[in-house]
């Protein structure tokens, strides 16, 4: 948890965060530019999002993620 709360600094945003690129958020153009630019800025190889949608809770994004991995 310290190590966590040293990335994030504690309680933020939603606009820190996006700042910082931690969190993504738009129009499917949007993020895809996004995307973009980081792969070109320190490039990656793989892509492990972890998405949740409008209402969707976050025990249910969870257990879509597990299954989907399975």
């Amino acid at each position: 948890m310290a190590a966590k709360r040293a990335i994030t600094g504690g309680k933020q945003t939603i606009d820190a965060v996006m700042e910082k690129g931690m969190f993504l958020c738009g129009s499917p153009a949007t993020v895809r530019e996004k995307l973009e630019r980081y792969q070109q800025e320190i490039g990656f190889g793989y892509l492990l999002p972890l998405l949740q949608f409008g209402t969707l809770p976050h025990e249910l994004t969870k257990k879509k993620h597990r299954d989907f991995r399975a």
